[in-house]
């Protein structure tokens, strides 16, 4: 499936922003549904040719929380997107939260071809629910991944550690109470302070403690431990599935195949070396797609030289708990490169954080789990 190509949806509406959340979305009150699926499909049309009806393909909605998203719109959107695409994808996700898994909301999913759930649990601990931003609870979580379960064999839920005041007990609890649920998929995240989020702001105020980055790296390891034990692989770096449930459409980010980002602020890469994203506006994308735009450019654009195509390479593949094959990246960039990769690694290696293992077909390159939660510094250092 080496082919497989990714189109991406941002749905960039939400109840109310989370204070970690750096993603570009607006209230809910706002959405005009109608005008916004109309928009999407639009633009769906004009940029259809930039897929291959000829490769297998996945879709993901994501934002923002697309489970706001009414079941007659989404109905639209999904039929729409596939009618475009002449096919059924290989795997359809959509992102929710548990306050919206509901009978109805479940149903609509599975009737248009949705097969897998991503739920932002986040955590299981209600005053961490609280700070963050989350309306939901513990208990709702459970509920709702319950609910979720007699629909949807392929559930992911996400979680995140390195909270403010969070122990590695607490973690563990979480860890633990999630695997209990069953779901095929963990996406399990360090909690990050990006810039102009609320939660940067409390803790540049003095008014929220960052956990520290020791605490945040045993917390990592003592997950990854305990969620192996309970049967979950860790095949990228923030990522664990019971085998054969790795996210399809996220593999390929990270394989640098081709995708397509339909929606305000979303973001599209040929392949090759041109990256596109549209402005993060959603008034202006509903003009410009409404047909007031047409033949017009709505995007920003950028082309990858040949450094940072190997950058992106080495950053990307590193994700993979696999690594990379060294003879790929000869072949792709040199042989004096790939003598220089091999001499940097080795640096690395005698530290413990990197692999270089010999097989079959040549040597493969691979982060060891201290050296993931040091990979920039890694990186930086091969390039």
């Amino acid at each position: 499936m080496a082919n497989i190509e990714g189109l991406y949806v941002h749905v960039p509406y939400c109840r109310r922003k989370c204070i970690y959340c750096d993603f570009y979305a607006a209230g809910v009150r706002q959405a005009r549904w109608d005008a916004f699926v109309a928009a999407l499909l639009g633009e769906m049309g004009r940029r259809r040719v930039e897929l291959s009806s000829q490769s297998p393909y996945t879709i993901y909605i994501g934002g923002g929380t697309p489970s706001l998203m009414p079941g007659g719109h989404f109905r639209r959107l999904s039929a729409g997107l596939m009618a475009a695409m002449g096919s059924v994808p290989v795997e359809f996700t959509i992102e929710a939260n548990p306050e919206d898994l509901t009978e109805a909301n479940l149903e609509c999913w599975r009737e248009c071809g949705v097969d897998r759930l991503s739920v932002g649990v986040q955590t299981l601990d209600n005053t961490s629910l609280t700070t963050l931003g989350r309306l939901h609870d513990a208990e709702c979580a459970i509920d709702g991944v319950s609910m979720a379960s007699r629909y949807f064999d392929n559930i992911s839920v996400d979680l995140m550690f390195g909270l403010p005041g969070q122990s590695i007990q607490r973690l563990l609890g979480d860890v633990e109470a999630m695997a209990a649920m069953r779901p095929k998929h963990i996406s399990a995240y360090a909690l990050m302070y990006e810039e102009r989020t609320a939660l940067t702001r409390l803790r540049d105020e003095h008014r929220m403690a960052e956990c520290d980055d020791v605490d945040v790296v045993e917390m990592f390891l003592a997950m990854r431990d305990t969620l192996a034990m309970a049967g979950y692989r860790r095949y990228e770096t923030s990522n664990y599935a019971m085998p054969g449930y790795e996210s399809v459409h996220n593999t390929g980010y990270w394989l640098g195949r081709r995708y397509l980002g339909l929606g305000p602020a979303a973001h599209s890469y040929d392949g090759l070396r041109t990256r596109r994203w549209n402005p993060a506006d959603i008034a202006a994308y509903l003009r410009h797609f409404a047909g007031k735009g047409a033949g017009s450019a709505f995007y920003g654009e950028e082309y990858l030289d040949d450094d940072e195509l190997r950058e992106e390479y080495v950053m990307t593949r590193l994700r993979l708990a696999d690594g990379f094959p060294v003879d790929e990246f000869r072949h792709r960039f040199g042989e004096a490169r790939a003598d220089m990769l091999l001499a940097g690694a080795s640096r690395w290696e005698r530290r413990g954080l990197l692999t270089v293992d010999d097989e079959m077909d040549g040597k493969r390159i691979s982060l060891t789990p201290h050296g993931v939660m040091v990979s920039d510094k890694i990186i930086a250092d091969l390039m």
